[in-house]
């Protein structure tokens, strides 16, 4: 299956789970990480159940300190 994240096109051989995605990246315990998937906010309570679909396009923001 195929999708995006922050617009690099990935595959995978079956749809992961949000939370298993933001693991594999070591984003899933880090504080002020946001995600969209097709421009609708996941709240963080629902990573774990939210499975990544075919052609979605995910989006991974990190809020950073500063200014």
């Amino acid at each position: 299956m195929e999708y995006t994240l922050n617009n690099e096109t990935l595959t995978a051989p079956e749809a992961p789970k949000l939370q298993a995605l933001l693991s594999e990246r070591q984003l899933a315990d880090v504080p002020g990480v946001a995600v969209a998937i097709n421009e609708r906010v996941i709240p963080r309570a629902d990573w774990a159940e939210t499975t990544i679909q075919p052609h979605d396009q995910i989006l991974i923001i990190t809020a950073t300190a500063g200014g």
